[in-house]
């Protein structure tokens, strides 16, 4: 078997003759997958640490912008008052 590996699969550096586990699809045994690059969790924990990320970068921006506003309001509400 002859294959063209998608980028970032485990297998580029096996070499010719190398026994190789390989998965199908039922209804299509034309599209194979090795053993070693089906079912890893690989992608979904680096899509949850990516998401996880956004998400405090995000309270971060609102808390500092509550907080920021905050203090405004107390600087605005101690102005001395000019004496005519």
């Amino acid at each position: 078997m002859v294959a063209n590996l998608p980028v970032g699969s485990s297998h580029g550096e096996n070499t010719a003759g190398e026994p190789l586990t390989v998965r199908y699809r039922e209804g299509d045994p034309q599209t194979v997958a090795s053993q070693d690059d089906v079912g890893g969790g690989g992608p979904a924990v680096a899509t949850v640490m990516f998401g996880a990320g956004a998400v405090l970068f995000l309270l971060m921006f609102v808390w500092s912008t509550i907080s920021l506003v905050r203090q405004r309001r107390a600087a605005d509400l101690h102005v001395p008052l000019a004496v005519v």
